[in-house]
Order: structure tokens, then sequence, then C-alpha cells
């Protein structure tokens, strides 16, 4: 057969969903890939190794130091072995959560590849909420609070700036960086040197920091215009957020599903872990004559822990005590 010029997208063989369906392995494996590159969790907490049996053991709060330092030794001295402090044992289970999609055989007849398109990509969005629901779930319920003042200051600005959103930041990283073994108020002489580098916000509120006039006056100094991140920021407010960040030399995440009147600050990979028991799988697509469709089964047994909780504090009362947030 003679080849021809391809000039567009539309030239050159066609991939049908009758191809796609005929290799059982195909659709999974995409299905598969799509899944794990959304998994929001995976950027704030460390992978913590395989959960044998289902069962994760942790030490919370455990010491990075020996109890003591290295010592001056003398001629034929025997070095001293290190001992060291464990922390609170505590156990937690992994759960099994899945998900399957099914392609009609309409949609294979039709070759509806823009339907089989929208249901991977719903199948793939559902997995990766369900993981950001967990992840933000288990910080609001681990972490210790700090009781933060209104960030949500659109008319004129705060008063006092210790008050304010900088105000708030500069105290609950203080907090977290002066975090210690022995005590829970930082007065303790072994610190655990925390060092927190994430804020996670609401994607609402991280908007409505665009129009903070805290963040304006404060971070906007220049005579040049593009400095001003009401100018040059986008609709969900990531240019004002990112300097916001940038001033304390913080990573910015954003969920929908963090409480609007809530903030978390923490040492992204220290905080805690996830360990799973059974990988993200998807099954290889099975076909039923009773429905006349395809099947493929997707599962994940899998566990959370916060074995820092130390390391972070959520900042509460942002939003004025407001747990939502409506149009303006």
């Amino acid at each position: 057969m003679a080849d021809y010029a391809k000039v567009s997208s539309d030239d050159g063989l066609r991939v049908t969903v009758n191809d796609l369906v005929k290799d059982p392995l195909v659709i999974p494996k995409r299905a598969e890939e799509d899944v794990k590159d959304q998994f929001w969790s995976q950027r704030v907490l460390r992978r913590g190794g395989t959960a044998e049996s289902g069962v994760i053991k942790f030490m919370e709060s455990e010491s990075p130091y020996a109890d003591d330092d290295p010592e001056e030794l003398q001629e034929f001295s025997e070095i001293p072995l290190t001992q060291a402090k464990r922390g609170q044992v505590h156990v937690t289970f992994t759960k099994r959560y899945g998900r399957g999609l099914r392609i009609s055989e309409q949609t294979v007849r039709r070759n509806n590849y823009d339907q089989l398109s929208m249901d991977m990509a719903k199948l793939k969005n559902s997995f990766a909420r369900f993981d950001e629901n967990l992840m933000v779930s288990a910080l609001t319920a681990g972490l210790s609070s700090y009781s933060g003042h209104n960030w949500n200051v659109t008319s004129t600005a705060t008063a006092d700036l210790a008050n304010s959103v900088f105000g708030d930041l500069a105290r609950a990283s203080f907090n977290i960086t002066n975090a210690d073994v022995e005590t829970t108020d930082g007065t303790g002489r072994q610190k655990l040197r925390f060092k927190p580098d994430t804020l996670i916000l609401n994607t609402q509120m991280a908007a409505r920091l665009l129009l903070n006039r805290d963040i304006i006056n404060q971070l906007a100094v220049g005579n040049v215009a593009n400095r001003n991140p009401l100018l040059n920021g986008g609709s969900d407010g990531s240019s004002a957020v990112n300097a916001l960040g940038a001033a304390f030399g913080l990573n910015v995440e954003t969920s929908d599903l963090l409480d609007p009147d809530t903030a978390i600050l923490c040492e992204a990979g220290t905080v805690g872990f996830w360990a799973d028991e059974k990988p993200l799988y998807f099954s290889p697509l099975e076909f039923k004559a009773a429905t006349r469709s395809w099947y493929t089964y997707g599962d994940r047994s899998w566990g959370v822990a916060l074995d820092q909780p130390k390391a972070g504090l959520k900042i509460t009362g942002i939003n004025g005590g407001t747990h939502t947030m409506a149009n303006f």
C-alpha cells in the first residue's frame, strides 16, 4: 500500500473502541496510570513501605537523635553504642477501596470514543477526590490546632499585622520549628528541628486571598505594577497565594475538600506516611453476555498514619468561624 502525506491529526490509521477492547490489558493499564498520577496524598506524605497483612505499626513522635552525643575516646577505649528512646507505639489497619469501569457494547459498536474518554475521566477524578478526602481528613483529625485570625479581609487592611495572615503563619511556623521531644509547649531542650514547607488551603479561600488587603499592601511593594498580586494573579488567586508562600518559603497546595475556616501548615514527607497492602490494580477486561458489556475492576488496600504530628499544625478561624464560602 502506497504511503501518503499526513497533514493533520485526522490523517492516518485510526484506533477504534473495538480495537481497544480486543486487548484486555490496554484500557485497565491506561486507567491505572491515570489514577496513580492523581493521588494528592503523595505530594504531602512519604511512602512508608508495605503494610504486611494489613497492619501499619509505627512510633509516634520518635526522637531523631540518640540519647547521648558521640564522646571523646582514649586509646584502646571501647566505642559506646547508640541508645535511643522509642516513641509511643501505634497500630492502624489498611482498608480496601475499589471502583470499576463498564463499557457497553453500544459504545463499542458506535465507536463512541468520547463517551469512553468521559467515563475514564470520571473514574480517575473519583479515585483522586477520594484519596484527597482521606488525606485531608487524616491531617485535620491528627494535627494540633492553632487559633488564627480572619484571613478573609478584603475591604480594609488589618490594623496590626501581628493579627493577620502574616502573624498567624509566622507564629504557627515558629511553634512547629520549636517543637521538642519532651513537651507539648516547646519548652523542652531536645528540639525536633522540623522545617514547615507546605501550606494547604481551601481552594476558595486561596482565591479570596487574591483580594486580601494585607497581602496586597505588604507584598506589592515598589513601583513595578507586575509585582502586585491583584494585577498579575489568575482567577484562582495563584499569584497572590504563591507570593504569600514565597514570603515564608512555603509550597502551597489547595483542596476544596478542606474546611475554608482551616489551613494546614506542615513539613511534607515528615508529618506522616502512606503504606500499601495491595497497590492499585485494575483487572483485565472481561465481557458479560448478560449486560452486553465489558468490565474492569480497580481496587487498592492501603492506609495512612501521622507518625510525626508535631511537624504540622492546623490553623483554625481563618474564615471568621464560618465553615462555608458563598459567592460574592
